[in-house]
């Protein structure tokens, strides 16, 4: 298997850290920041286009990658359908992606956001290594509403018999009430202090003092 070539996918500063002619998957409107899509830089095989028809044409994710993606590109771009403005669409597989979502997982399959879809189509493909650089989500909606389904899918990758990896927070190796916790540098800050506090009993009592000086100064404020 380590013979295998890595298939990379890119979050928003991913590409800074994949290998140069390496193949990899991009999505949105994250592009490289060399704005370069060659095989000099980087093996771009595929990206993903996945929010509706109506989100995208208004922009979702700017004006210029509308334009973007009405350009030809060397690579086909998944979407929800194929558009005939868009010369390189490509319908995602989804009744196939969904197939592989565990009958005895819940009721699924969760597809919470376009990395859970890039990975499916990644298990789809027969890949046997993955590597998601860049994929932080930690941002108030990505966190809360993202990361289980991304997660789902790195265990369902891995239990198909890939190898999975991540500069990410979602793979950092812990044992709850064995080791202490600390936070990833990606965490928002007010996250942060909460599993410190949550670590360090002194810590906890600064913030709780914190906390009841913020909401006796609330108080007065409204006196």
């Amino acid at each position: 298997m380590t013979d295998e070539p890595i298939l990379y996918i890119a979050g928003t500063h991913g590409w800074n850290s994949i290998p140069w002619g390496a193949e990899c998957w991009g999505v949105n409107n994250c592009l490289p920041e060399v704005r370069l899509l060659s095989s000099v830089d980087f093996n771009v095989t595929g990206w993903f286009q996945m929010h509706s028809s109506r989100l995208w044409r208004r922009g979702r994710n700017t004006r210029e990658h509308v334009a973007w993606l009405k350009q030809l590109q060397p690579f086909p771009i998944y979407m929800q359908e194929l558009h005939p403005d868009v010369p390189s669409s490509v319908a995602y597989p989804l009744a196939q992606a969904a197939a592989l979502w565990p009958p005895t997982l819940g009721t699924g399959p969760v597809f919470s956001d376009s990395f859970c879809y890039m990975l499916a189509l990644a298990i789809l493909q027969d890949r046997k290594r993955i590597e998601l650089r860049g994929v932080y989500l930690d941002d108030p909606i990505e966190a809360m509403t993202e990361t289980e389904g991304v997660a789902y899918w790195l265990a369902i990758a891995a239990l198909s018999g890939v190898s999975v990896g991540s500069d990410g927070r979602l793979l950092i190796s812990v044992r709850y009430g064995y080791e202490v916790r600390h936070p990833h540098p990606s965490l928002p800050d007010d996250v942060a202090a909460q599993i410190i506090a949550s670590e360090h009993p002194g810590a906890r009592t600064l913030l709780n003092r914190y906390r009841r000086q913020r909401r006796n100064l609330s108080r007065l404020r409204q006196l």
